[in-house]
């Protein structure tokens, strides 16, 4: 059986929850967009997108104008109250990459490869 979107975000929320994030909602749907997972650690509200590609690296799936739907999201959710950043989990079917703080630049402060299968 292949991987779907839904067992990708499953297995994310399993990672972070075993580094001691608190999940808080999943696939939170706002006018114009949705956001996967919105997890906290250490009061740093984090909204997460989480791309599965089987054949070509997930991230070229996370385009100027994702980004800015889930930013938009985010900002809905947090009322323009509180800060956030944005992460994406890049999963193929061998591996993951973490990008942390995404920018709308297209660049993150951090990237790291995480195993979830």
């Amino acid at each position: 059986m292949g991987k779907s979107r839904h067992f990708s975000e499953d297995a994310v929320a399993s990672f972070l929850s075993s580094q001691h994030y608190v999940i808080l909602d999943r696939n939170i749907v706002f006018p114009g967009g949705e956001v996967d997972i919105v997890a906290e650690k250490k009061q740093q509200l984090v909204f997460i997108e989480v791309k599965y590609r089987k054949y070509f690296d997930a991230a070229e799936a996370f385009d100027l104008r994702k980004f800015q739907r889930i930013w938009n999201c985010a900002y809905l959710y947090t009322r323009g109250e509180r800060s956030f950043r944005v992460d994406l989990f890049a999963c193929g079917p061998k591996e993951t990459f973490w990008y942390k703080g995404v920018r709308e630049d297209g660049c993150c402060d951090s990237m790291e490869r995480v195993n979830l299968w």
